[in-house]
């Protein structure tokens, strides 16, 4: 019952009330020596006091809960504590430790049963990733991840986020509005204030890449007035910034000036309140880092001396399996990396063939890609030559003014192409027909 509470008071942005009910669980499971209870409630607070931007109080709960870990067997508990870890590592911009930490709740989460929790439990851990590959702005592995979501556990935020990435990093707006469609289908399902102030704030920065301002900017106070009565200031600040933006596209000078200072008044605020606190936070993690090493070194002399060499074969044992299960899903994350990366040079070395107009073309696609234009005309036979050699461009991700320039036909004309092949392949006009072709089987 407590639980349910911290989520009703949690989704209305009434957080104070949630950790309320998050102490009244503590309190009754103390009580029973429950101790998954008193581990969940401090968990949720721990999550509650970064949404109120008091990481110092946040790192206190994850603190207090490192003497429960021994007895806690709990996968879905596990995961949550070392992915709230890995969260607050990020906000102090502590990337490497943060994907460290996000690693090893994501193997805890790879062993909780329930499949939905599975899901979910991933894909929130995969958000964090994302977060900090946007910060490092390494875009690739951010849109391999978002990707990676959208296949395993859908939700409109993060359709809404691809679409966004679509219309602002690769500049495709029919393929961000196929994302924010079907992420406003989803929010209709769970209209949530977060769900909904998300979208529109996506919505409006699409919009935004339109140039279709007045919209954009309609959108903005959407999804601001939810922002406001979620008390979310980091997302606040967000939707100022690109008010701004848009006052300043349409020479609208006053309320430009209005949202600059209220974007600097708010973006103040948070930096104040993330030097008080992670200063904190920083000097508690080195001298953790120091008492660690120190522990190790004393535990180990008296195991030694203690137990002897005995003792040293289990300890070994156990570390080696750690090890080896920490080895091999950096392993598992660095070959992913390493195939998207991989996949990404080859796409460019075919389309620098595609504009020096190299006959080898088509055969080097098929050497890299063996089944696509295969499984495409098993499927689809009523496919020609000329079909085959424009789905492989839009397989490589070319748009329409580029095809039109390397084969030297006017743009028109790769259009009405496009709209042939959606007709042979029978695809609907709410159907993106690069998502289509991008993620047909090979």
């Amino acid at each position: 019952m407590y639980t349910i509470k911290n989520k009703e008071y949690r989704l209305k942005g009434e957080f104070l009330h949630a950790i309320h009910y998050n102490e009244i669980l503590i309190k009754a499971s103390s009580k029973i020596n429950y101790k998954k209870g008193i581990f969940n409630g401090h968990l949720l607070n721990a999550g509650l006091y970064c949404d109120l931007d008091q990481y110092d109080q946040s790192f206190k709960e994850l603190k207090f809960l490192e003497t429960y870990l021994g007895s806690i067997d709990d996968p879905y508990l596990l995961s949550g504590y070392y992915t709230e870890y890995g969260e607050i590592l990020r906000y102090c911009s502590l990337y490497s430790k943060s994907i460290y930490y996000l690693n090893k709740g994501n193997y805890f989460a790879g062993k909780i049963k329930n499949q939905k929790l599975r899901s979910k439990k991933i894909s929130l851990i995969n958000t964090y990733k994302i977060d900090i590959f946007e910060a490092r702005k390494e875009y690739d592995s951010m849109i391999y991840y978002l990707k990676m979501n959208h296949s395993i556990h859908k939700t409109p935020q993060n359709s809404a986020r691809i679409g966004t990435f679509h219309a602002e990093k690769l500049k495709k707006t029919d393929s961000a509005d196929h994302y924010i469609l079907e992420s406003e289908k989803m929010v209709n399902i769970d209209p949530s204030p977060d769900n909904k102030a998300f979208l529109y704030l996506q919505k409006a920065k699409i919009l935004f890449c339109k140039k279709n301002y007045d919209s954009s900017i309609a959108y903005c106070n959407y999804s601001l007035r939810l922002w406001e009565s979620l008390k979310r200031k980091h997302f606040i600040r967000e939707t100022y910034l690109l008010l701004k933006q848009n006052y300043r596209n349409t020479n609208d000078r006053s309320q430009y000036h209005l949202y600059s200072n209220k974007y600097l008044i708010i973006n103040d605020s948070i930096h104040t309140n993330f030097k008080n606190t992670m200063d904190q936070v920083i000097e508690t993690i080195v001298n953790d880092e120091h008492t660690k090493i120190s522990k190790n070194s004393y535990f180990v002399m008296g195991s030694f001396l203690m137990v002897g060499l005995s003792f040293f074969y289990i300890l070994y044992k156990n570390r080696t399996e750690k090890n080896k299960i920490e080895r091999i899903n950096k392993k598992l994350i660095e070959n992913q990396y390493i195939l998207t990366h991989k996949k990404l040079e080859i796409n460019q070395s075919l389309v620098e063939m595609v504009k020096t107009n190299n006959p080898l073309y088509f055969k080097t696609f098929q050497d890299h890609y063996p089944k696509f234009t295969s499984n495409l005309l098993k499927k689809y036979p009523n496919l020609t030559k000329s079909d085959l050699y424009l789905a492989t461009y839009i397989f490589l991700d070319m748009s329409s003014k580029d095809i039109s320039k390397y084969i030297f036909v006017e743009t028109k004309t790769i259009y009405m192409k496009k709209y042939r092949l959606r007709k042979k392949i029978s695809l609907p006009s709410e159907h993106d027909l690069y998502i289509f072709i991008q993620n047909f089987e090979e």
